[in-house]
């Protein structure tokens, strides 16, 4: 069983993963976060899945830049 400190509110969530509120929201309705629903709360965020983000872009590569005046960009597409 999961203890009730295993889950957070969406506005610490957000401070933890440097976002906002409303992306952590979407996080949650895309499962990518996953949350307990209260039907007359806020739903509240599971620790350990904000924790599963933080590891996964702990590991993500870095990537330096060339030079100062050098912008690099990084289009990601998740449809198939």
């Amino acid at each position: 069983m999961v203890s009730q400190s295993s889950y957070i509110s969406i506005k610490d969530a957000a401070k933890q993963l440097h976002l906002a509120s409303a992306t952590v929201k979407q996080w949650i309705a895309a499962q990518v976060l996953l949350a307990r629903h209260n039907p007359t709360e806020e739903p509240e965020v599971f620790v350990g899945s904000i924790s599963t983000i933080l590891e996964e872009k702990r590991v993500l590569p870095i990537i330096d830049p060339v030079a100062t005046d050098v912008l690099k960009i990084a289009i990601v597409e998740d449809d198939l």
